[in-house]
């Protein structure tokens, strides 16, 4: 499993635009790669469901909205900013990836080879703590 920084082109009538978003992806057994945001974001609901109707747990979890693939120009919920975290003594590997939004079937992709790509300003916030084990 990694976590990739996606920056997104989007393209709307005033032309072409960019997002940042953070992607959650795993490699399966045949070599393909999913997305599984939205998979978690569902397992959630469902595993919350079963615990309510058996009595586990009184009521759904407080969810963060699960972004859409498509993002208005203006929306703010996207402005460019990404924040990571970590801690003293931790391994992080933060890789960022070129995307484009393709309309016509509402999925993001990466480029394909000679499709061009303009540049966005990303705004990465790198918030370093200490470690949770104490010091040694």
């Amino acid at each position: 499993m990694k976590v990739y920084i996606a920056i997104v082109r989007y393209d709307d009538i005033l032309g072409k635009y960019y997002r940042t978003r953070k992607l959650l992806e795993v490699k399966l057994l045949d070599g393909s790669v999913c997305d599984i945001g939205e998979l978690l974001h569902k397992s959630v609901i469902l595993w919350s469901n079963q615990l309510i109707s058996s009595g586990l747990i009184p009521d759904m979890p407080k969810l963060p909205e699960l972004l859409p693939k498509f993002v208005r120009r203006k929306d703010n919920r996207f402005d460019n900013k990404i924040r990571i975290l970590g801690n003293v003594g931790e391994c992080g590997e933060d890789q960022f990836r070129a995307m484009i939004f393709r309309k016509g079937k509402n999925i993001i992709t990466e480029c394909t080879p000679g499709e061009k790509f303009g540049s966005a300003d990303v705004n990465v916030i790198v918030e370093i703590g200490e470690s949770p084990f104490g010091k040694k």
